[in-house]
């Protein structure tokens, strides 16, 4: 196996059978080399100072932390390296704020290894990469653009129903467990898809929708 073909894979996943049996699958594929695994964001930041790697396979819920968020973060290090996200959530909000961060390619775990090889090679060669699943829900919302609404994840949805509330920025991040920066970080991104000009429009818009009470 030349070393010049072989993709230098990373895995960030917070289960580590999750990273155990990823590399495992890996190992028999031609071509395809597993050079580290992180359970944390920092754990992953560390592994790229120390570690040259080409792609990242990236989980988006890490624990408490946000694998959209840390994809942003990573990026600014480390613009180099290409991301594929690697995850259990097949709403279009996550896709949509994954890509909006950087990343390169979005696959599901149910994904079979033949798959998961061709995504890594495409997003590795330059490409994007998204999951058929995923692609039908795209095209279903763009033949359907009223529901947007439908699109939000339980994060998104508990956040603007908390801004519906009144509540500030840090009273959101107290209550749902993150810091002041991802709540502005999500609250920028909803503006911005649901093409909001402030808060209020967003409030207002979500209540006419049926999004919030």
């Amino acid at each position: 196996m030349s070393e010049v073909n072989t993709i230098r894979v990373a895995i960030c996943d917070d289960h580590r059978i999750v990273a155990d049996g990823i590399r495992a699958l890996l190992r028999h594929q031609s071509g395809y080399q597993v050079v580290g695994e992180a359970l944390t964001g920092d754990a992953l930041l560390h592994l790229l100072n120390d570690t040259a790697v080409d792609v990242v396979l990236m989980d988006l819920n890490l624990g408490e932390e946000s694998g959209i968020e840390l994809t942003t973060k990573m990026l600014r290090k480390h613009p180099g390296v290409r991301v594929l996200g690697l995850t259990m959530r097949n709403d279009i909000a996550s896709v949509s704020e994954l890509f909006a961060a950087g990343a390169h390619g979005y696959l599901l775990k149910n994904t079979s290894v033949e798959e998961l090889c061709n995504a890594i090679r495409t997003v590795h060669e330059g490409g994007r990469y998204t999951a058929g699943e995923i692609t039908e829900r795209l095209l279903d919302r763009i033949n359907n653009p009223g529901a947007k609404g439908t699109q939000l994840n339980d994060r998104e949805r508990a956040i603007l129903q908390h801004l519906s509330d009144g509540l500030t920025t840090k009273a959101i991040a107290d209550r749902i467990f993150l810091s002041e920066d991802t709540v502005k970080w999500y609250r920028k991104n909803l503006l911005a898809r649901f093409e909001q000009p402030n808060v209020a429009a967003l409030v207002k818009w979500a209540v006419k929708e049926g999004v919030v009470k």
